[in-house]
């Protein structure tokens, strides 16, 4: 009887054993899989992007994403969202000063010292402004309010916003030519370019909402389309006066020649128009 029930213990142990292992396994996998939904990462969670099919621009080239948020408390910065993406690329890429050097909240309060809050503006024109101190403007509703920008005059900064020369400090992928590359995103950042994503959503009336995030990597599927993207943007803390770095994960659906958000916020609708792409300056200096 004794050894029946000992025998019966050890089963009843290898069982649980087996359980937990199952359990344990598939929850590790699942740990390693892109989330089906909008999902957010801190600096605190990112050994959870440990996989395979995931590109992140600092895992490549050092250092870390950059969240530079708008303040619920500033009336200054309520439509610098590209002014804010562009800091973030600032401050990664190393192209800042000795007043401004990586730290990307100080950059984006010097945008909005020298920019009004009536603002419609680009990767490419906030760099051309941070390389040569001159806006600009291609259509766009804001003006600068003072002078200012001009750091690296000597650098040749295109003036063309959809060049894409190699070995260019700055390269830009407009509507058109994305629709024919959809992946010429993932060549920016693999090779060393931080990049600023201009995502639109179109309305009945034949208008556009238009928002500018900062793009830090992908994640792609078996036939190397994204499956999504990580990104921060200055918009998703707008009500915290102090909010966290969170890098966001963000699935996508490629249709009709267009990556569409499965959902962006609590809205759909929302897809990639174009981006812009400045080199590391570590990346350039080599070339």
């Amino acid at each position: 009887m004794l050894h029946y029930n000992v025998t019966m213990c050890k089963k009843i142990i290898i069982i649980i054993v087996i359980i937990l292992f199952i359990i344990c396994g598939l929850d590790g996998i699942e740990s390693k899989e892109m989330p089906a939904e909008m999902h957010v990462f801190t600096h605190d969670t990112m050994n959870m992007l440990d996989n395979k099919s995931v590109f992140l621009l600092f895992n490549e080239f050092g250092g870390t994403f950059h969240d530079t948020e708008k303040n619920p408390d500033n009336d200054d910065d309520d439509w610098l969202c590209w002014a804010a993406a562009s800091a973030n690329v600032l401050a990664w890429t190393g192209w800042g000063t000795k007043a401004y050097s990586s730290d990307a909240d100080r950059i984006f309060t010097y945008f909005q010292e020298c920019w009004n809050d009536n603002s419609s503006g680009s990767g490419f024109r906030s760099w051309y402004w941070w390389f040569k101190g001159i806006d600009v403007n291609n259509g766009g509703s804001s003006y600068l309010e003072k002078e200012g920008g001009g750091f690296f005059p000597e650098i040749d900064f295109p003036d063309d916003a959809w060049g894409y020369e190699k070995k260019s400090v700055y390269r830009g992928v407009g509507k058109n030519y994305l629709r024919k590359r959809p992946m010429k995103l993932a060549d920016l950042l693999r090779d060393g370019y931080g990049v600023v994503l201009q995502i639109v959503k179109d309305s009945d009336d034949g208008d556009r909402d238009s928002h500018i995030i900062t793009l830090w990597g992908y994640s792609y599927s078996e036939d190397n389309q994204f499956s999504g993207i990580f990104i921060t943007d200055s918009d998703d803390s707008k009500k915290a006066t102090n909010p966290g770095d969170w890098l966001v994960f963000y699935p996508l659906t490629y249709l009709n020649s267009k990556y569409y958000f499965n959902t962006y916020g609590d809205e759909s609708g929302w897809y990639i128009l174009a981006g812009y792409g400045l080199a590391k300056r570590s990346v350039f200096e080599e070339y």
